[in-house]
């Protein structure tokens, strides 16, 4: 294959590791996260491919400070599912996405916009337990059945 550019013969496409590995790095390495965020913001990165925002120089402005604070709002969304929610979500989106002409539910611009559905995913999450039954009684019928063992 000729290169567009410089047209000299080139391979198709590189295969080896270090290539992928400067890819990832390119875009963003999330071992400058704090570690309990290690997981969050690979997923971001591997999942949804957002481009994580490097830990600034002194003196330097940078949204890795927005981003450590978005990131964890959005830990404490998924709960004890973790990041089988961003990842549950992601496949959500991507099935939404095939049936409404390629667009998305909402627009996801940054770990921020997936706090509150990662919430209400993290809640249906929980309520999918296999075999698990759910019993609401109102108040009335709790009252009846004291009156009836006293």
């Amino acid at each position: 294959m000729l290169c567009p550019h410089c047209h000299k013969e080139i391979d198709e496409k590189p295969t080896n590791e270090a290539t992928s590995y400067n890819v990832d790095l390119f875009r963003g390495d999330f071992h400058e996260y704090p570690a309990h965020l290690w997981d969050y913001a690979e997923c971001l990165r591997d999942t949804w491919l957002f481009s994580l925002p490097g830990k600034p120089k002194k003196r330097e402005k940078s949204q890795y400070s927005f981003w450590c604070a978005a990131l964890e709002d959005v830990k404490q969304a998924c709960g004890e599912k973790g990041v089988a929610v961003i990842i549950a979500l992601h496949a959500d989106y991507v099935e939404y996405a095939k049936t409404h002409g390629g667009t998305w539910p909402h627009t996801v611009a940054g770990p921020q916009s997936l706090i509150n559905v990662a919430r209400g995913k993290a809640a249906t999450m929980r309520e999918e337990i296999p075999n698990q039954k759910v019993v609401i009684r109102s108040k009335i019928d709790i009252l009846r059945e004291r009156s009836e063992h006293e």
